[in-house]
């Protein structure tokens, strides 16, 4: 009779922490934010695509920052890469004239935060709709700048785009 109420008691110990890490790891993720700073910005991740967004700077200053629900609002391009897969986004103009109007500028500098590439593209290449620089939507709830391999060749892509930097 001992040894079965001591196999009793330790089967229910073992059900409790079997039941505990269980709960512990498989539990659903929650909305867990963080802050990193990249180049002198905050950038607000989230679990969630709700909380990502571009600061979009004119001669130094913050314009605007765009959140995915900005830039669904736009007109959608599409093409296809030179790895066969299809891009689909706003174009990078069509986004600047969102920001600050129907301007011209000398060049733009994106910033991503994967791999903080910056890229310093004019404004002939960004106003020409044959070169199809767009944000493109990604999976985790951001945007890269791909195009056209010509003009920005796959190795040069700026993924999570954080900033973009208009110089007039």
């Amino acid at each position: 009779m001992r040894r079965t109420i001591l196999d009793i008691v330790l089967v229910a110990i073992a059900v409790i922490i079997c039941t505990m890490a269980l709960t512990y790891y498989y539990q659903p993720s929650k909305n867990i934010t963080s802050n990193t700073a990249v180049a002198g910005t905050a950038i607000k991740k989230t679990s969630h695509a709700s909380g990502y967004y571009i600061s979009v700077y004119y001669e130094n200053k913050l314009v605007k920052k765009l959140t995915l629900n900005n830039l669904h609002k736009l007109r959608n391009y599409t093409f296809v890469d030179s790895r066969g897969h299809e891009q689909e986004g706003p174009s990078l103009y069509n986004v600047i004239e969102y920001t600050i109007g129907n301007k011209t500028f000398k060049y733009v500098i994106i910033k991503g935060q994967r791999g903080n590439r910056e890229e310093n593209l004019t404004y002939a290449i960004v106003s020409n709709p044959k070169d199809y620089l767009i944000l493109s939507y990604t999976k985790r709830g951001t945007v890269k700048l791909c195009g056209n391999g010509n003009v920005l060749p796959y190795n040069k892509w700026v993924k999570d785009v954080i900033e973009i930097i208009i110089k007039g």
